[in-house]
């Protein structure tokens, strides 16, 4: 018996603190446990039992006027305009950096044959030296 007693206590004591934890939405006139089918929760400032706010309501915000065929052109036109400066800046490093490659390359092509004692040393050369003034310059 005395430990029926203090189960049934040891839940009163829960209890209260159970409830605390309960949260509901206030809609203007309305308060809600859940969200109905046509409430915004987001503007709705959501409430604990006992009466503190735990997130305001979020502004309405008043829908902006539908934009004319003239300004969703020139938005559109202004977006294909960086998309395209987007492009070519990219396109442009991507072309140095292959400069950049080819250019090393025929240094070391030309310091190869300098080095070696190649046969047709004497055709090579100019060939390197063209490409060295082609992508180092």
């Amino acid at each position: 018996m005395k430990k029926l007693a203090f189960v049934a206590a040891a839940l009163l004591a829960v209890i209260p603190t159970l409830s605390m934890a309960e949260t509901y939405y206030s809609c203007g006139g309305g308060y809600y446990s859940d969200v109905p089918l046509n409430m915004k929760a987001a503007q709705c400032a959501l409430k604990t039992s006992r009466g503190s706010t735990v997130r305001d309501a979020a502004p309405v915000v008043a829908p902006a006027r539908p934009l004319s065929l003239i300004e969703q052109q020139a938005d559109l036109n202004s977006r294909i305009a960086e998309e395209n400066r987007r492009r070519e800046e990219e396109s442009a490093k991507a072309a140095a950096e292959v400069k950049a490659e080819n250019c090393k390359a025929a240094q070391m092509n030309k310091e190869t044959v300098e080095r070696t004692n190649a046969r047709n040393k004497a055709e090579l050369l100019p060939k390197y030296e063209a490409d060295i003034a082609k992508y180092c310059n």
